[in-house]
């Protein structure tokens, strides 16, 4: 089998994987002892001697219209017969000293030089391997008496890749089919939803009804994150029967600054909030009065509270993810289809060694889960993340249990 490519042949083009029968061999072996200067460990020149072994062959070799055809060749025996894929470092070096030893006159870089060693039958000697396998890809249009299948990819084993490739593999078998490392899975695989009852129900969730979605606010939101928008609607909510307006917002890092009106007094708040859509910490006007408590007895009642408005529309998953695995592709595609008939939305995949998290949205709720795979693509375990989930748990764990095979 060979294992570089040779174009230097008129009858046919010699590719990597291609498979060929020797016909005649030569009694005579060339070998050359070439020198190479290389460096030790510690950084020393040394010289050191490089065997290359040469052998003339008669191969014969089928094209692509299946025409064979018999090429008398040189092969060099190094590679033959070595545990390596390829020649050695120095090998390589060696034979093109060879060639430059062979051809004093030689100026290299010069148009005479680049045609001879193009040319040259020691330094485009056919590297080849004995042929005791085949790729798939080079299976293809074969079938054995007797076929031998290595199942173990690189590639993932939850891939239509890999189904297809398993299944050119297997049906290259005309009687009997001898498989190694074959995989073992169902379509149901090891992957199983995280138990509801294990999850403590948080007290952390402010739920607003979506009427409260309605009310049209007279401040310009649209630069600022959707949870600055929940403030509001939750902030309006909670004083619409106290006669307090709100005058001025102004925005900075988690940090909004609302400033409240009622008749002629007025006071400044601050409220924080966290990456996690939380109100954290609600601060009032250090000199305080009957208008400043009451306000805020009002709006300490969102502190540590993560504001969730219900909303009926269904938004349509327009977020392009990438993948830089097919079977990471495709977990996602069956995990999306699974969710859309029931209007939940894939809102962000985030991509992390040995799991993905997803984020997960339908009405206004959020569940963001870890899903686990091992080092042959197979997904393993569910996670849910409780800190970034405020509901539709049992009902995304029903669909996944009819899709944990993907």
């Amino acid at each position: 089998i060979l294992v570089s490519n040779n174009y230097n042949y008129p009858q046919m083009e010699l590719l990597n994987g291609d498979f060929g029968i020797v016909k005649k061999v030569s009694p005579q072996q060339e070998r050359r002892l070439i020198k190479l200067k290389r460096k030790n460990r510690i950084n020393e020149t040394v010289e050191i001697n490089v065997s290359l072994t040469f052998r003339n062959l008669t191969i014969e070799s089928t094209n692509e219209e299946f025409i064979k055809h018999e090429i008398e060749c040189k092969v060099i025996e190094n590679l033959l017969y070595s545990r390596h894929r390829d020649l050695s470092s120095d090998e390589l070096k060696a034979i093109y000293i060879d060639f430059k030893i062979r051809n004093p006159k030689l100026k290299a870089g010069t148009k005479e030089f680049k045609d001879a060693i193009r040319s040259d039958a020691y330094f485009n000697a056919l590297r080849i391997k004995f042929g005791y396998a085949v790729t798939c890809h080079k299976a293809q249009g074969g079938e054995w008496t007797n076929t031998f299948l290595n199942c173990k990819t690189s590639m993932g084993y939850f891939n239509s890749s890999y189904f297809r490739w398993l299944y050119t593999g297997i049906t290259r078998a005309k009687e009997n089919l001898f498989t190694i490392d074959e995989p073992h899975f169902t379509i149901k695989s090891n992957l199983q939803p995280p138990k509801v009852e294990n999850i403590t129900p948080r007290e952390d969730i402010l739920v607003l009804s979506e009427e409260v979605s309605d009310f049209e606010i007279p401040f310009d939101l649209s630069n600022e994150i959707p949870f600055v928008r929940h403030i509001y609607l939750a902030i309006n909510e909670y004083l619409k029967d106290e006669n307090i307006s709100i005058s001025h917002i102004r925005h900075t890092n988690y940090l909004e600054h609302y400033t409240f009106s009622r008749g002629t007094e007025t006071a400044i708040f601050k409220i924080s909030y966290n990456g996690q859509n939380k109100i954290t910490t609600i601060h009032k006007p250090a000199n305080t009065n009957e208008f400043i408590e009451n306000t805020y007895t009002k709006l300490i009642q969102l502190r540590n509270k993560v504001i969730v408005i219900t909303e009926q529309k269904t938004e349509k998953n327009e977020v392009e993810f990438e993948f830089d695995r097919d079977f990471l592709k495709e977990f996602y595609e069956n995990v999306k289809e699974q969710l859309e008939p029931e209007k939940f939305i894939i809102s962000k995949i985030e991509h992390n060694s040995w799991h993905e998290i997803y984020e997960i949205k339908r009405g206004g709720f959020i569940a963001t889960y870890k899903f686990w795979y091992d080092g042959k693509g197979r997904f393993k375990k569910i996670e849910i993340i409780p800190t970034r989930t405020t509901g539709l748990v049992e009902e995304i764990n029903k669909l996944l249990k009819s899709s944990v095979g993907l």
